[in-house]
């Protein structure tokens, strides 16, 4: 197989790590919903007239809840 791009990758191994990518974002997503829906997510800021919430803590724990999701180790 030939690399398509220029990351070096086999086009297949490159989709491999797309999927991998997606679904460690898609946990990290998914725990900000489960925020929002207990009610903790309250917008910060606005950008652009839109409220927007841009809690750190909030993110920090969706990358520790996402990451354990899917059964990995980060440093807390």
């Amino acid at each position: 197989m030939k690399a398509t791009d220029n990351t070096g990758l086999l086009d297949n191994m490159k989709d491999g790590l797309e999927e991998s990518r997606e679904k460690r974002h898609l946990t990290h997503e998914t725990w900000h919903v489960c925020q929002q829906i207990e009610g903790r997510v309250k917008p910060t800021t606005e950008i652009a007239g839109i409220p927007v919430n841009d809690d750190e803590n909030l993110e920090h724990e969706a990358d520790v809840m996402g990451t354990k999701a899917n059964g990995t180790c980060i440093k807390e």
